[in-house]
């Protein structure tokens, strides 16, 4: 009889056929394989507990890559690296499975070296993911099954800069046409200046749903309406549509609305610049402690194609703004991410007396790469190119999250007076909840792996209810294949409503599942095979900590 090690990569169930050998399976999805000769090996703690120990090492490793940045002359105008704008960079663990695939080849690694192996096969898995794990086997002979390539080319992300540079400029064009823009260039002086999104964050009465009450009356909205397409996507109605329904607000500036079509052709031709400056960097071969990260690599590479041109097509709309405009204070949030850090280096070299506020918005955890840096990749006066700079002041939400930000080398990190995006929770009455009403809380990433996860039970238990509130900015049209489900309901109702009714929630990551465990709601964190789980709710001592 020979022992199989089978890795499985799906969200449907699969009979096995072999009934001679003694498989053992590693699920990386929802999908399971089913015989009397099959034993799990998931072990979703220890997975977990990978995860937060190669934290450090990984964040160096990924660190390296600016020298090579460096090397290959990626640099903006001598003054910024653009290693620091990448997606890479940030360690967006919650889009890329780079470091997912690094820490289950970790996993399977180890498992090997306890265990016999005679042969490995991979079922339905990523490639990226086939890569990563096969570099671990050694000698072990494997075998490949319906394994599935997402990755994207380099043509693939010029065809999609195209489009957006091109809607940029009929907008652009439509804006000076539409809409009079004598007060632009009118200077001013602002106190306290917040950096947002609309409609995404900020509503037509200017309530902003991470700032909340932090801004006073006084308080100015920079807005950033079509931001770099990622971050948030507008049409050209919705953005002629905002435009509207702002240009008379004397609390609101639009960047927007210093945005040239020079601007633009200038940040289109230098995206194919871009491109094949940073194609000696996706030939480079990348392994980390034996694991082929090559691929994976690669594809957060591609994916920074898009993203970089588009975020330094704001700094000369800054320099405009900066230029007419003394900020005192300048507050904004995602400051850990690639949209965030722009902000953070044009403020600093265009506007060195503003006082720059980096706003914690989500949960950190232990698990969170993008609040993980490598030693000495941060400094309040870091150049832009060997480091880079943080804001002068990072308001973090609570004790928790200020270590994380302290041992990651931000500076001056303070802990809020309260966590103000969570102010909704002192409007929820508790005294009418509905007993046997469950809430289902996706993230922005895990809606269908969710659902996948809980439709069995969903069915099975017929007289109970279940909610879904779906995630606003997630692509949701997986929830189509769950109206079958008669006694699942799919709401539109606010995040305060359904709180105030359900007795319990299921979530992975998302931060739902905090607030509801805050009001004393029963939760349940629902573990994806082979995914890190990123809640700060199996972190020791996040609640004593955070409330």
């Amino acid at each position: 009889m020979k022992k199989i090690l089978y890795i499985y990569s799906s969200n449907t169930n699969k009979v096995s056929l072999n009934n001679n050998d003694d498989i053992r399976l590693y699920c990386l999805n929802i999908g399971k394989l089913t015989g009397s000769n099959i034993t799990s090996i998931n072990d979703h703690k220890n997975l977990n507990k990978i995860a937060t120990d190669n934290v450090n090492i990984y964040s160096e490793f990924i660190f390296q890559k600016n020298s090579k940045f460096i090397e290959n002359n990626l640099i903006y105008k001598n003054k910024l690296s653009l290693y620091f704008l990448t997606d890479l960079s940030c360690k967006r663990s919650e889009m890329f499975d780079t470091y997912s695939n690094f820490c289950n080849a970790l996993f399977i690694k180890d498992y090997l070296a306890k265990n016999h192996i005679d042969k490995v096969i991979f079922d339905g898995c990523n490639i990226d993911t086939v890569e990563a794990i096969s570099s671990v086997l050694d000698k072990i002979d494997f075998r490949k099954k319906n394994i599935k390539d997402l990755s994207r080319n380099y043509k693939y992300n010029s065809f999609k800069n195209i489009i957006f540079f091109m809607k940029l400029a009929i907008a652009t064009f439509l804006n000076r046409a539409l809409f009079p823009l004598k007060n632009l260039y009118k200077p001013s002086s602002v106190k306290e200046l917040f950096l947002t999104r609309y409609p995404l964050h900020l509503d037509e009465n200017l309530y902003e749903d991470k700032y909340t009450d932090l801004v006073d009356s006084d308080g100015v909205y920079l807005v950033n309406l079509f931001t770099d397409g990622l971050h948030q996507n507008l049409s050209l109605l919705s953005y002629l549509k905002a435009k509207r329904e702002l240009s008379s607000n004397n609390r609101v500036k639009i960047l927007d609305d210093y945005l040239s079509i020079k601007n633009i052709l200038s940040s289109f031709i230098f995206s194919f610049i871009f491109i094949n400056k940073l194609r000696p960097l996706i030939i480079k071969k990348y392994t980390l402690c034996g694991i082929d990260l090559t691929s994976n690599i690669k594809q957060e590479l591609y994916f920074s194609m898009l993203r970089v041109p588009r975020l330094l097509m704001w700094e000369q709309p800054l320099v405009k703004f900066l230029e007419l405009t003394k900020v005192e204070r300048a507050f904004y949030y995602l400051h850990e991410y690639s949209y965030g850090r722009m902000f953070t280096f044009f403020f600093k070299a265009l506007s060195p007396m503003t006082e720059t506020i980096g706003f914690q918005h989500g949960p950190s955890s232990l698990r969170k790469m993008v609040y993980m840096t490598a030693s000495n990749e941060l400094d309040i006066n870091g150049n832009g190119i060997l480091s880079f700079p943080t804001p002068n002041k990072v308001l973090a939400e609570d004790e928790f999250s200020k270590k994380i930000y302290v041992a990651s080398g931000y500076h001056n990190v303070k802990v809020m007076n309260k966590i103000y995006r969570l102010n909704y929770l002192d409007e929820i009455d508790r005294s009418k909840s509905l007993h046997n009403h469950f809430l289902i809380a996706p993230g922005l990433h895990d809606g269908e792996f969710l659902m996948l996860a809980l439709c069995n039970k969903i069915e099975s238990n017929k007289n109970m209810n279940y909610i879904l509130k779906v995630h606003p900015r997630a692509n949701n049209k997986y929830i189509e294949n769950f109206r079958h489900l008669k006694n699942l309901n799919i709401t539109n109702a606010s995040i305060t409503e359904v709180l105030s009714i359900v007795d319990k929630v299921y979530a992975t990551y998302s931060s739902v599942a905090i607030e509801a465990n805050y009001l004393g709601i029963d939760v349940e964190i629902i573990e994806i095979p082979g995914k890190i789980n990123e809640s700060p709710l199996i972190d020791k001592n996040f609640f004593q900590s955070a409330f």
